[in-house]
């Protein structure tokens, strides 16, 4: 079965265009799988090289990761099921203070490791069964 799910990213740019997330749960998708995909903005570089970057180690840790960082990354977590669409998505007000945006699923394959997106500006993310692929709008 192909599970596929489109999340529109677009962070704000130097000129104080409103940022934007919009995430499409395909028709296809069977009726009780729920997918979620988390987008975890940091603010500090030293954060980085501590965070867990597989995807797996991230969704089975999630809870204590954002604890043990408080207010040096924000995660914005969604879940979609099939037919649902997600749009304006509110992302954290300091976005362009991120030095890092980082995109984890949990149907990945487990040893998967994060997708960095911090260089993309807009951005689709069609998330498969087996991961994720990012591609630009």
């Amino acid at each position: 079965m192909l599970i596929t799910f489109l999340m529109t990213f677009a962070l704000e740019s130097a000129f104080g265009q409103p940022a934007q997330i919009s995430l499409v749960g395909a028709e296809n998708l069977e009726p009780d799988f729920a997918a979620e995909v988390d987008i975890v903005f940091v603010y500090e570089t030293n954060v980085l090289n501590q965070l867990p970057f597989e995807q797996f180690d991230w969704i089975s840790s999630r809870e204590r990761e954002i604890i043990r960082f408080g207010t040096r990354i924000d995660v914005i977590s969604l879940q979609v099921v099939a037919g649902t669409k997600l749009e304006n998505i509110p992302l954290p007000a300091r976005v362009d203070k991120a030095v890092a945006v980082l995109v984890f699923a949990s149907h990945a394959d487990p040893v998967a490791e994060s997708i960095d997106i911090t260089r993309e500006s807009k951005l689709i993310l069609q998330v498969e069964n087996w991961g994720i692929e990012v591609r630009p709008i």
